[in-house]
């Protein structure tokens, strides 16, 4: 399982998990251009965001995993009922 969660990490990032780290990025750059509270509230917003992506692609790193311990058991479900035929 631990397997199969590192391979579906490797593979992509999801479409959500993007759009929090672009929007990471996005707060980085206008902190960049910000002075004083206004750059320190983006640098906030921006840890906000990645936090956020990492989250989101912890859980669904988990999904993907239950799912397909689910498709394993009915895999193994199945060739013990066929042995039962």
């Amino acid at each position: 399982m631990i397997e199969i969660a590192r391979s579906l990490r490797r593979d992509s990032v999801s479409s959500r998990v993007q759009r929090y780290q672009d929007k990471a990025k996005e707060c980085e750059r206008m902190a960049e251009k910000a002075k004083g509270r206004e750059a320190a509230f983006l640098v906030k917003d921006a840890r906000q965001w990645r936090d956020l992506a990492m989250q989101a692609e912890h859980w669904e790193l988990v999904r993907g995993s239950m799912t397909e311990s689910l498709r394993e058991l009915q895999r193994t479900r199945l060739l013990l009922n066929g042995l039962g035929d």
